[in-house]
């Protein structure tokens, strides 16, 4: 009968905004412990559900989960929720060792007023408790700023790709599966990490769409290479004010199969191939877009009555990269050009406040916008 194979799940989970004035406290963060992170995330298609159903492919495989805290995106992470979540986190595994194996469930862009790359301090606070014998797994997002301090203490290292995400489960599941692999001896990793000087805007990180989907068919071209067992393409968050902002380009190359110095010779050279491709494709992610009237004038010409809404996305105001849902820039634009039917959301308690207090059915004249912070109006 083989034996028992223990893995720890634990994470801290936050897309830092830096330019948001709305710090992410302990309160902001909803904490899931043991059964519930289960029982929250079982059944879904995130990280953790990746995590938990590898018990399934294996007969041996037990993980215990223990902590995961989760919040939105918003601003900085303070330095009491990182110390008191991240206490929590080091003191569970602390406390249920010994471990075979940890499975880390972090976004990748996590800021704090202590650490510009919190996720790498996890991963090494991680690392310094259960030593370098103990592998150690990491899943991230697609927006993730990769860090050689995540990369340095951790053993293998996923990222979803697909942006939209639709693919989480799938790297955590495969994670947690090479995990396995090198805790019984089947596989040795080894990474490599290029990062080049390279940020991306949002409107062109669609990764089923030129430049991205160029970008990707990179990276199967490097995974069909002999010894490569995982390869991975980080967009980055341009909203993370750090020095790790940017994009990431990973290798992860079975030495047991090649050897430490091919592996790691192959490992440079794949991530090295992606990145350098991706620079010379710098000038197509730079492509103008359309700005505020333009905008609103070709949406207007489109539209038929009947037609479903079309949408613009105000990417100086990303309500879903942890903005202030706060600006009026492209409703003014509207109003001066006359465009009708124009609906927007925005942030703003005061104003509803009023509309329930004016009833239903009643006019009323609102001031808008700029509320959250200084940088929209």
């Amino acid at each position: 009968m083989k034996p028992k194979i223990k893995l720890a799940l634990a994470g801290l989970y936050h897309e830092t905004n830096t330019f948001s004035s709305v710090p992410a406290d302990y309160n902001t963060f909803s904490i899931f412990r043991g059964e519930e992170i289960e029982k929250e995330y079982g059944n879904s298609l995130t990280t953790n559900a990746g995590y938990l159903g590898i018990s399934s492919s294996y007969d041996n495989v037990d993980v215990v989960p223990l902590i995961f805290a989760i919040t939105g995106p918003i601003g900085t992470i303070t330095k009491d929720a990182f110390d008191q979540i991240v206490g929590e986190l080091i003191q569970y595994l602390q406390d249920q060792g010994p471990w075979d194996g940890i499975l880390l469930s972090l976004h990748g862009a996590a800021v704090s007023e202590e650490y510009s790359d919190c996720d790498g301090e996890i991963a090494y606070r991680v690392r310094s408790l259960v030593g370098p014998d103990v592998p150690v797994g990491l899943s991230v997002d697609m927006h993730a700023n990769i860090s050689k301090k995540m990369v340095e203490n951790t053993d293998v290292l996923t990222v979803y790709r697909t942006n939209p995400h639709l693919d989480a489960k799938e790297r955590s599941q495969e994670c947690a599966d090479l995990i396995v692999k090198t805790i019984n001896g089947q596989i040795e990793p080894v990474m490599w990490l290029e990062t080049p000087p390279m940020v991306i805007n949002i409107v062109k990180q669609y990764t089923g769409d030129e430049p991205m989907r160029s970008i990707m068919s990179n990276l199967l071209a490097v995974l069909e290479k002999p010894g490569v067992i995982h390869g991975s393409v980080a967009e980055g968050y341009p909203y993370a004010d750090v020095p790790e902002m940017g994009m990431g380009f990973l290798t992860v190359v079975d030495s047991k199969k090649l050897g430490k110095d091919e592996a790691n010779k192959t490992a440079r050279e794949g991530a090295q191939w992606m990145a350098t491709r991706a620079w010379a494709k710098r000038d197509d992610f730079n492509n103008d877009i359309p700005d505020p009237d333009q905008a609103l004038l070709f949406a207007d010409a489109q539209h038929n009555p009947g037609d479903a809404p079309i949408v613009l996305m105000d990417v100086g105001d990303n309500i879903g990269a942890g903005s202030s849902a706060d600006s009026t820039h492209i409703l003014a634009e509207a109003q001066r050009l006359g465009i009708e039917g124009y609906l927007q959301t925005l942030y703003d308690p005061s104003s509803v406040q009023k509309c329930i207090e004016a009833g239903v059915g009643s006019d009323v004249s609102l001031k808008v916008g700029g509320k959250t912070d200084h940088l929209h109006g």
